[in-house]
């Protein structure tokens, strides 16, 4: 069985795309999975505007779930669509997170807060912790359903870290998006925040249990409780760790209150405000597990129950399932080396508008041009071979350019301009092109002249 198309900075011969992280880390499911109850699973589509992204799932996730012990509930197929701000903010006024879903992991699959709803004697003081008080509950990858059947998770779900690679190797990627725009992270970042180079290990929350508390009589902030309003002792019936409130934010760990930290990641090379999925000295999972008990920052709270949520008119689609750019043909032996060849950059998104041409392995400070057609070729072409057919529509050409100090020849598409703003060169969603570099090389000898390999691009939304 494949696993959904995940999508993080993709790899194109080498050259590191330039990728948007809110767009490219959820789990498409490009190959029909099923997941329980043959339900399709992970993300169907994905969606955006310059403002929010928008992303639609069953909440079934495709990697086994169940069975639930004590659970009578059982887990259902979902209409989920989510609303991600793009450019989140930090709050003034912070925000509690409410019961039920605060944000999305990456598998679409809705993440919840420490609270399971109930508390001691119905009186919101002490509101109980629904990782300890409904463990028996839990799967195996740590998720359940509630009573209408929304399968979720309350803390790092162990199977989708498996899916993921999330093993401590390098930095964790991005597990989830909060509902405030700020990715989750998995444990595992940077030892100095703003260092990608410093060593790799697990991040500590900053919040404690309230070691010695036998009497629920304060709160953690050390407000002190009328008696009608305590709860019960510290015992084996009502362990420590049962209530959210026996933990305290002590501030002697990696995170903040909001269990995050503003931090260099390797998709935000320059930074960004994220949270963190964080995990104890025995790697569970450890309070408050994912968000804090406040956003960060100011939450898109049409996510929230009774909220309502449309893709708008105008929004594009994101299509991660088409195929990447791919190279065929053979290249030739030029004066530098052993032939130039076609790299990329940028995005194959036809809303994006920011597909970049690259032909590395060239002749340093020599003139030459890209060009592009629908069909695939092989005929010799002066010192190499042209892999690139007119078919019914011609060959086009792109404005002349000079290889760099470096052997690099670049071109920046632009589809709003000739020739492929129209016409039988016009490039648009869906469109197939293969394109090829050619070259002067008058040290290399012969016609002086040569070509680079083909690369075929399929354009998406």
């Amino acid at each position: 069985m494949k696993k959904s198309l995940i999508l993080p900075a993709l790899i194109a011969t080498g050259i590191a795309l330039a990728a948007a992280p809110d767009l490219d880390s959820w789990m498409v499911n490009c190959d029909g999975i099923t997941g329980y109850k043959g339900i399709l699973a992970d993300v169907q589509q994905v969606d955006y505007t310059n403002n929010n992204v928008y992303v639609q799932s069953t909440g079934i996730p495709s990697h086994p779930i169940g069975p639930w012990t004590g659970n009578p509930n059982d887990a259902q197929k979902q209409q989920h669509l989510y609303r991600i701000p793009r450019t989140p903010v930090p709050a003034s006024n912070n925000l509690k997170t409410p019961l039920g879903p605060i944000g999305s992991f990456v598998n679409g699959v809705p993440l919840f807060g420490p609270e399971d709803g109930f508390s001691w004697q119905n009186k919101k003081t002490w509101n109980r912790n629904a990782i300890v008080a409904e463990a028996i509950s839990f799967d195996s990858c740590l998720g359940h359903p509630q009573m209408t059947g929304v399968y979720h998770y309350h803390q790092i779900p162990n199977c989708l870290q498996v899916q993921l690679g999330d093993d401590g190797s390098g930095h964790s990627p991005i597990i989830g998006w909060a509902f405030d725009g700020y990715p989750i992270y998995g444990p595992y970042g940077y030892d100095d925040p703003m260092d990608a180079s410093s060593a790799v290990r697990r991040l500590d929350s900053g919040y404690q249990p309230r070691f010695g508390m036998v009497q629920r009589d304060t709160l953690p902030d050390g407000t002190q409780l009328p008696p009608n309003l305590w709860g019960p002792n510290v015992s084996n019936q009502y362990p420590l760790g049962l209530y959210i409130e026996d933990h305290a934010f002590t501030g002697g760990g990696d995170l903040d209150p909001f269990n995050g930290r503003f931090m260099v990641t390797p998709e935000y090379p320059a930074g960004t405000y994220g949270y963190v999925a964080s995990l104890d000295s025995l790697l569970d999972s450890s309070f408050p597990y994912l968000i804090g008990l406040n956003y960060y920052g100011i939450p898109d709270t049409g996510n929230f129950p009774g909220g309502n949520i449309n893709i708008p008119p105008g929004a594009q689609n994101h299509d991660p399932c088409a195929p990447p750019p791919n190279n065929y043909c053979t290249t030739s032996p030029n004066s530098a080396g052993a032939g130039a060849v076609m790299t990329w950059s940028g995005s194959t998104s036809y809303a994006a508008n920011d597909f970049v041409l690259m032909a590395s392995g060239c002749p340093v400070g020599q003139f030459g041009l890209f060009f592009y057609g629908p069909d695939q070729t092989n005929i010799p072409l002066g010192n190499g071979v042209r892999c690139v057919g007119p078919g019914s529509l011609g060959l086009f050409r792109l404005p002349a350019v000079q290889t760099s100090i470096f052997g690099l020849g670049t071109f920046a598409t632009d589809f709003t301009q000739p020739p492929m703003d129209s016409g039988n060169g016009a490039i648009l969603a869906g469109t197939m092109m293969n394109f090829q570099f050619w070259y002067r090389d008058k040290p290399g000898g012969g016609a002086g002249h040569n070509l680079s390999d083909g690369l075929n691009v399929t354009f998406t939304n």
